[in-house]
């Protein structure tokens, strides 16, 4: 007995765990403490990060550092509610409220109950058993990135609506000012710049770009001449694929406009597929790459056979006609002097006449008998309106008008001049009217053609209806007065506004303010902004009753073809395999340029630009509203930089979420 006694070893056991059973109670108290105050910590400094970020967010988009430090303490506090047994306080240094240079720091201290600290009192300080006390601070600032933005922005008519274009204005001017007063204050050179892109039908790059190295100032590029037939006049002469006139000098869109007494007032075409999709170098080796200055040709005067009407010069006794019976043959007025007139190739022979005061002299049945005596009625319109000329959209010269006789050379009047409907597209391309300072009538006065062809100006600038783009720049006042230019008219075109968006944004040619690719710590950003779908109008849109139509009104892919002798290419459908034989209809048109639009978009975000697009008051199921979210860019939760934006105060909240996006991109721990 006295020998098992000794080997029981019982008791030992109970004595040993007895003994240490306290230290196993403090080691499992402060285990359970440890990991609480871990949890704290986490959520703690969470806290101190969420605050720091958000103040310097405020500071970013607002500037205010008042609001900066309230609106920090403000996510402090809602952020440690997850630790409602804790006191805690933040204090947010917004500095002089220069967030590049001393950024945003947040300082908290926080005073944690622990569960066990009292008996063991590993984490807490002498004074204060009990209680874990934390302290902790973050730094946020607007790091060293730079950022160029470019402002695609409508200005087609619709937006001239409601107060639209206003409400824009405000929204874009808002943007420049925060951006320039906060991310604009970085110690780097040129830390924002901006573009701004106006479109409608066209985009216009300014007057002042008319000696670019980037336009086709030589006529080479093969739609620079597509709707003008210099090879029939023998006045002009063709070298090296460059046309010149018979004084040597060179034939090109703006010469026309220089004969015409008229100024290009910047619009240009778009470039043939697929250099209008892409930023690819104008370069005169690829001529196509070249931009080409718009010009709207003079269309004909009437399709029907009936004569054109001349116009009666006021000032004097002289007005020049043309024969009015035995159609086609030509003859020609010289004189007319009241109330007796000489009559060419018939000697001197003298008929009483009445002479209009005004306007244009129709010849017609019933102006004239064959003995050329006046028989009165309306046909003579001493106000100036013309009563007999078809409605051709954009008629501003006389097809009659040629060369004058000079010697032994005769007139030269249009080549083909018989009336007959096949006729018409000569007539539109015969390119004599150009020349000998022919007279343009102004289109809005009533004078010749339409009051105004669909509301807009006529003549060889239609459809340019935008203020001219602004290049990235620093000049942020520049930047605003440009954005305050702006004007409500035209249609809408945002793929070419989004092609220059990116060339403003590109460091080659046409535009060469922007920084390479390939610069470290620089975001290239386009916002595009458009009330409705793309529209591009097929030449039924404004005129029903003509027989020989255009296939199109003219715009930024000149009248898509034509029925010429050989017929001319229709470059809006160019790269379109959408549709086999695309026809030349509004909706047909509208689903080319989304197409174009979406290709163009996918081109720039493969280059490195981010797009933000927004739809502002655009109605539900509008195609333009899948296209824009097609074409924005993804944010750092993969979703769609796009947005729809309803009415006027959404329009400008939407600005402003994009500017605190934008804002954001250069905040850095």
């Amino acid at each position: 007995m006295l020998k098992k006694f000794f080997k029981d070893t019982s008791a030992n056991v109970a004595l040993m765990t007895g003994g240490a059973l306290l230290p196993m109670l403090v080691g499992v108290g402060v285990a359970v403490d440890a990991s609480e105050l871990y949890r704290a910590k986490q959520s703690f400094q969470a806290a101190v990060d969420a605050a720091a970020l958000g103040a310097a967010k405020t500071l970013t988009r607002t500037g205010d550092t008042a609001k900066s430090r309230s609106h920090g303490e403000e996510i402090f506090t809602a952020n440690i509610a997850n630790l409602p047994r804790s006191q805690g306080s933040v204090v947010i240094n917004t500095g002089n409220g220069d967030c590049s240079s001393n950024g945003v720091t947040a300082t908290a201290t926080l005073r944690h109950p622990m569960f066990f600290d009292k008996i063991h009192k590993v984490f807490s300080v002498q004074d204060d058993p009990g209680y874990a006390n934390l302290s902790t601070s973050a730094t946020v600032k607007c790091g060293g990135d730079t950022v160029e933005i470019a402002l695609v922005l409508d200005n087609s008519g619709s937006m001239g609506d409601d107060g639209k274009l206003g409400t824009l204005k405000s929204a874009a001017r808002n943007m420049v000012d925060t951006l320039a007063d906060t991310v604009g204050q970085q110690s780097v050179p040129k830390p924002v710049q901006f573009a701004v892109i106006p479109f409608a039908g066209m985009v216009n790059v300014g007057p002042s770009n008319a000696n670019a190295t980037w336009m086709d100032k030589d006529g080479i590029a093969s739609y620079h001449h597509e709707h003008f037939d210099w090879d029939s006049n023998d006045d002009v002469t063709k070298s090296n694929g460059i046309y010149f006139d018979s004084s040597g000098n060179k034939i090109t869109r703006f010469s026309l406009y220089n004969n015409l007494g008229i100024n290009w007032q910047g619009c240009v075409e778009q470039r043939p597929y697929p250099h209008h999709t892409t930023d690819e170098a104008p370069s005169n080796t690829q001529p196509d790459t070249l931009f080409v200055p718009s010009f709207a040709p003079d269309e004909p005067d009437d399709y029907s056979g009936r004569r054109e009407q001349v116009r009666v010069d006021v000032s004097q006794t002289t007005i020049y006609c043309l024969r009015w019976y035995n159609w086609p043959y030509q003859s020609y007025c010289y004189e007319w002097n009241d109330p007796r007139w000489q009559r060419a190739n018939y000697g001197y022979k003298y008929w009483g006449a009445y002479h209009p005061v005004a306007g244009y002299a129709n010849r017609w049945n019933g102006d004239y008998d064959s003995n050329g005596v006046f028989t009165g009625g309306d046909s003579i319109d001493n106000n100036g309106p013309v009563i007999t000329e078809d409605e051709y959209a954009n008629n501003y010269l006389e097809d009659e008008r040629g060369r004058p006789s000079s010697g032994n050379n005769p007139p030269k009047y249009a080549p083909e001049h018989t009336g007959r409907q096949s006729d018409q597209y000569k007539r539109q391309r015969w390119t004599w009217k150009y020349f000998n300072n022919p007279t343009v009538y102004d289109v809005n006065d009533n004078q010749s053609g339409f009051p105004s062809v669909a509301g807009l100006q006529g003549g060889p600038n239609f459809y340019c209806t935008t203020t001219p783009l602004r290049q990235l720049s620093t000049q942020h006042g520049q930047t605003k007065a440009a954005i305050s230019a702006m004007e409500a008219e035209g249609a809408t075109n945002i793929q070419q506004g989004i092609a220059w968006g990116w060339r403003a944004l590109s460091p080659g040619e046409p535009l060469t303010e922007g920084r390479d690719y390939n610069v470290a710590d620089n975001k290239k950003i386009m916002v595009v902004m458009t009330d409705g779908n793309n529209t591009y109008y097929p030449y039924s849109q404004f005129v029903d009753d003509n027989i020989v139509k255009n296939p199109s009104i003219y715009g930024s892919h000149a009248f898509n073809g034509g029925d010429y002798e050989t017929p001319l290419r229709k470059r809006l459908f160019e790269g379109f395999t959408a549709i086999a034989n695309p026809s030349d209809d509004f909706d047909t048109y509208r689903q080319v340029m989304d197409a174009h639009m979406l290709e163009t978009c996918n081109n720039a975000k493969a280059a490195g630009i981010q797009i933000y697009t927004i739809a502002f008051d655009v109605p539900e199921g509008a195609d333009v509203r899948k296209t824009l979210e097609a074409c924005s860019s993804r944010g750092s939760q993969g979703e769609p930089l796009y947005y729809a934006a309803d009415d006027n105060a959404e329009l400008i909240e939407t600005f402003r979420e994009i500017t605190e996006k934008i804002s954001e991109l250069s905040l850095t721990f």
